[in-house]
């Protein structure tokens, strides 16, 4: 089963990856985690997948168009229909 993750620094996640259970799914290759950096679906020359919060405050916020485009490749090299899960800090 691949385990598609997409973030701003996926690789991040390769050590807990590596060890307790997922490390042995990993090794006996019961998962084979892909990892897909935001970046590498900017639509901005200078690669950034972030933007400033809308209607004020404080902080940024990503754009939605390179979660898009990365789900949308995977959707399209997956054979099954593949379950999605986002994560929010908040």
């Amino acid at each position: 089963m691949k385990i598609f993750i997409v973030g701003l620094f996926p690789e991040t996640l390769s050590s807990a990856l590596e060890t307790s259970i997922l490390g042995r799914s990993v090794k006996n290759g019961s998962i084979t985690p892909v990892f897909i950096k935001l970046s590498d679906y900017s639509i901005r020359p200078t690669r950034r997948v972030d933007d400033r919060v809308y209607g004020g405050g404080s902080g940024t916020l990503l754009q939605c168009e390179p979660i898009a485009l990365a789900i949308d490749e995977i959707l399209e090299s997956s054979a099954e229909k593949p379950e999605i899960f986002v994560m929010s800090p908040g």
